[in-house]
Protein backbone atom coordinates (compact mmCIF):
# COMPACT_ATOMS: atom_id res chain seq x y z
CA UNK A 1 0.00 0.00 0.00
CA UNK A 2 1.11 3.21 -1.10
CA UNK A 3 2.52 6.03 1.83
CA UNK A 4 0.47 8.42 2.23
CA UNK A 5 2.60 12.31 1.46
CA UNK A 6 1.19 13.62 4.33
CA UNK A 7 2.52 10.78 6.67
CA UNK A 8 5.59 10.66 4.67
CA UNK A 9 6.19 14.05 4.98
CA UNK A 10 5.43 13.60 8.84
CA UNK A 11 7.93 11.16 8.91
CA UNK A 12 10.72 12.94 7.52
CA UNK A 13 9.84 16.10 9.98
CA UNK A 14 10.41 14.18 12.30
CA UNK A 15 13.74 12.38 11.52
CA UNK A 16 15.05 15.65 10.69
CA UNK A 17 14.15 16.54 14.54
CA UNK A 18 15.63 13.33 15.76
CA UNK A 19 18.80 13.94 13.81
CA UNK A 20 19.26 17.59 14.06
CA UNK A 21 18.93 17.24 17.81
CA UNK A 22 21.31 14.22 18.46
CA UNK A 23 24.39 15.68 15.80
CA UNK A 24 23.45 19.41 15.81
CA UNK A 25 22.61 20.65 12.12
CA UNK A 26 25.97 20.93 10.66
CA UNK A 27 26.55 18.03 11.42
CA UNK A 28 23.34 16.21 9.77
CA UNK A 29 23.00 16.13 5.95
CA UNK A 30 19.97 15.70 3.65
CA UNK A 31 21.55 12.15 2.98
CA UNK A 32 21.49 10.90 6.44
CA UNK A 33 17.45 12.71 6.79
CA UNK A 34 16.56 10.44 4.00
CA UNK A 35 18.34 7.55 5.01
CA UNK A 36 16.37 8.05 8.64
CA UNK A 37 13.13 8.29 6.58
CA UNK A 38 13.83 5.68 4.30
CA UNK A 39 13.63 7.52 1.35
CA UNK A 40 15.71 8.46 -1.26
CA UNK A 41 17.73 11.81 -1.44
CA UNK A 42 15.92 13.14 -4.45
CA UNK A 43 12.33 11.83 -3.38
CA UNK A 44 13.13 14.11 -0.19
CA UNK A 45 13.20 16.92 -2.47
CA UNK A 46 9.16 16.32 -2.75
CA UNK A 47 9.32 17.49 0.60
CA UNK A 48 11.62 20.48 1.16
CA UNK A 49 13.84 22.55 -0.92
CA UNK A 50 17.06 22.35 1.38
CA UNK A 51 18.35 21.29 4.84
CA UNK A 52 18.21 24.82 6.12
CA UNK A 53 14.28 25.29 4.59
CA UNK A 54 13.17 21.68 6.98
CA UNK A 55 15.70 22.93 10.00
CA UNK A 56 13.74 26.91 9.70
CA UNK A 57 10.38 24.98 8.94
CA UNK A 58 10.86 22.66 12.40
CA UNK A 59 12.10 26.19 14.18
CA UNK A 60 9.11 27.69 13.90
CA UNK A 61 6.69 25.17 14.24
CA UNK A 62 8.50 24.21 17.73
CA UNK A 63 8.35 27.94 18.65
CA UNK A 64 5.12 28.98 17.33
CA UNK A 65 3.32 25.55 19.18
CA UNK A 66 4.83 26.78 22.61
CA UNK A 67 3.16 30.52 22.12
CA UNK A 68 -0.11 28.84 21.40
CA UNK A 69 -0.01 26.71 24.42
CA UNK A 70 1.08 30.38 26.50
CA UNK A 71 -1.42 32.32 24.32
CA UNK A 72 -4.25 28.96 25.55
CA UNK A 73 -3.14 29.37 29.12
CA UNK A 74 -2.89 33.40 29.65
CA UNK A 75 -6.35 32.91 28.05
CA UNK A 76 -7.91 31.99 31.00
CA UNK A 77 -6.10 34.25 33.32
CA UNK A 78 -7.01 37.65 34.28
CA UNK A 79 -4.93 38.56 37.36
CA UNK A 80 -1.51 39.80 36.40
CA UNK A 81 0.53 37.91 38.62
CA UNK A 82 -1.78 34.81 37.86
CA UNK A 83 -0.68 35.51 34.12
CA UNK A 84 3.08 35.39 35.11
CA UNK A 85 2.89 32.20 36.68
CA UNK A 86 0.85 30.07 33.86
CA UNK A 87 3.52 31.41 31.43
CA UNK A 88 6.72 30.48 34.13
CA UNK A 89 4.68 27.82 34.65
CA UNK A 90 4.05 26.27 30.68
CA UNK A 91 7.38 27.50 29.49
CA UNK A 92 8.89 25.19 32.57
CA UNK A 93 6.67 21.87 31.67
CA UNK A 94 7.20 22.45 27.74
CA UNK A 95 10.89 22.46 28.29
CA UNK A 96 10.30 18.73 30.41
CA UNK A 97 8.79 17.10 27.35
CA UNK A 98 9.97 19.28 23.65
CA UNK A 99 13.86 19.27 24.85
CA UNK A 100 14.61 18.42 21.12
CA UNK A 101 12.27 20.83 19.71
CA UNK A 102 12.83 24.05 20.89
CA UNK A 103 16.39 23.68 22.94
CA UNK A 104 18.47 21.92 20.59
CA UNK A 105 16.47 22.90 17.45
CA UNK A 106 16.53 26.88 19.40
CA UNK A 107 20.06 26.80 20.17
CA UNK A 108 21.64 25.78 16.66
CA UNK A 109 24.10 28.68 16.14
CA UNK A 110 22.97 31.13 13.83
CA UNK A 111 26.39 31.05 12.20
CA UNK A 112 25.10 27.80 10.66
CA UNK A 113 22.14 29.45 8.92
CA UNK A 114 21.89 31.81 6.04
CA UNK A 115 21.58 35.69 6.93
CA UNK A 116 18.00 35.79 6.36
CA UNK A 117 17.18 32.36 7.41
CA UNK A 118 19.13 33.27 10.98
CA UNK A 119 16.99 37.00 11.02
CA UNK A 120 13.85 35.39 11.06
CA UNK A 121 15.01 32.94 14.06
CA UNK A 122 16.01 35.40 15.97
CA UNK A 123 12.68 37.56 15.19
CA UNK A 124 10.92 34.32 16.44
CA UNK A 125 12.60 33.91 19.82
CA UNK A 126 12.64 37.55 20.37
CA UNK A 127 8.72 37.44 19.75
CA UNK A 128 8.40 34.92 22.59
CA UNK A 129 10.72 37.17 24.32
CA UNK A 130 8.15 39.74 23.81
CA UNK A 131 5.24 37.97 25.12
CA UNK A 132 6.75 37.43 28.55
CA UNK A 133 7.97 40.96 28.63
CA UNK A 134 4.74 41.81 28.59
CA UNK A 135 3.12 39.60 31.12
CA UNK A 136 6.24 40.50 33.78
CA UNK A 137 4.93 44.47 32.95
CA UNK A 138 1.35 43.83 33.18
CA UNK A 139 2.71 42.87 37.07
CA UNK A 140 4.87 45.45 37.64
CA UNK A 141 2.03 48.01 36.77
CA UNK A 142 -0.11 46.34 39.04
CA UNK A 143 3.13 46.48 41.97
CA UNK A 144 2.90 42.75 42.01
CA UNK A 145 6.30 42.09 40.68
CA UNK A 146 8.80 44.37 42.01
CA UNK A 147 12.22 44.25 40.60
CA UNK A 148 14.56 46.92 38.43
CA UNK A 149 15.97 44.78 36.44
CA UNK A 150 12.89 42.75 34.66
CA UNK A 151 14.76 42.47 31.14
CA UNK A 152 17.55 40.55 32.56
CA UNK A 153 14.73 38.79 35.28
CA UNK A 154 12.62 38.05 32.06
CA UNK A 155 16.00 36.26 30.21
CA UNK A 156 16.96 34.33 33.32
CA UNK A 157 13.50 32.79 33.41
CA UNK A 158 13.84 32.11 30.10
CA UNK A 159 16.86 30.24 30.19
CA UNK A 160 15.99 28.76 33.26
CA UNK A 161 13.81 26.85 32.09
CA UNK A 162 15.72 25.50 29.12
CA UNK A 163 18.00 24.49 31.71
CA UNK A 164 15.44 21.78 33.00
CA UNK A 165 15.31 19.99 29.15
CA UNK A 166 18.95 19.33 29.77
CA UNK A 167 18.70 17.49 33.01
CA UNK A 168 15.16 16.42 33.06
CA UNK A 169 14.46 13.14 32.13
CA UNK A 170 10.43 10.95 32.53
CA UNK A 171 11.68 9.03 35.47
CA UNK A 172 12.82 11.44 37.51
CA UNK A 173 11.65 11.43 40.96
CA UNK A 174 9.78 15.14 40.61
CA UNK A 175 6.94 14.91 37.78
CA UNK A 176 6.61 17.52 35.09
CA UNK A 177 4.02 19.05 37.22
CA UNK A 178 6.29 19.67 40.26
CA UNK A 179 8.94 20.77 38.40
CA UNK A 180 7.01 23.58 36.75
CA UNK A 181 5.26 24.51 40.02
CA UNK A 182 8.62 24.95 42.05
CA UNK A 183 10.22 26.90 38.53
CA UNK A 184 7.30 29.09 38.71
CA UNK A 185 7.91 29.89 42.33
CA UNK A 186 11.51 30.65 41.89
CA UNK A 187 10.59 32.68 39.04
CA UNK A 188 8.02 34.84 41.35
CA UNK A 189 11.12 35.28 43.34
CA UNK A 190 13.19 36.68 40.94
CA UNK A 191 10.91 39.38 39.99
CA UNK A 192 9.96 40.10 43.60
CA UNK A 193 6.30 38.94 44.27
CA UNK A 194 4.91 40.91 46.96
CA UNK A 195 2.23 38.25 48.02
CA UNK A 196 1.20 40.92 50.65
CA UNK A 197 -0.28 43.22 47.90
CA UNK A 198 -1.52 40.59 45.28
CA UNK A 199 -3.51 39.18 48.35
CA UNK A 200 -5.03 42.94 49.52
CA UNK A 201 -6.18 43.93 45.96
CA UNK A 202 -6.78 40.89 43.40
CA UNK A 203 -10.12 39.51 43.46
CA UNK A 204 -9.84 36.20 43.93
CA UNK A 205 -7.40 36.92 46.58
CA UNK A 206 -5.88 33.60 48.72
CA UNK A 207 -7.72 31.44 46.08
CA UNK A 208 -5.59 32.98 43.14
CA UNK A 209 -3.15 30.29 41.34
CA UNK A 210 -0.33 33.35 42.13
CA UNK A 211 -1.42 32.54 46.02
CA UNK A 212 -1.69 29.13 45.65
CA UNK A 213 1.61 28.48 44.27
CA UNK A 214 4.07 30.95 46.18
CA UNK A 215 2.12 29.75 49.56
CA UNK A 216 2.70 25.89 48.42
CA UNK A 217 6.01 25.94 46.43
CA UNK A 218 7.68 29.30 46.90
CA UNK A 219 11.41 28.53 48.46
CA UNK A 220 11.90 28.14 52.39
CA UNK A 221 8.05 27.92 52.89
Amino acid sequence: MATDKSDMSLKVREAAVELFSRQGYDGTSMRDIAKRSNISVANLYNYTDSKETLFWTLMKAAVEDLMHEQREALSHETCSAARFVVFAYTHAKHHTTHAREVVRLGNTPMESLSPDRADKVRAVRDEYEGMFRAVIGEGLKDDFLKTDHYVLANRAILQMGVGISLWFHPEEVLTSESVANVYAAFAMAIVGYDSDAHDRTCAAGTECVAATTWMKWAPGR
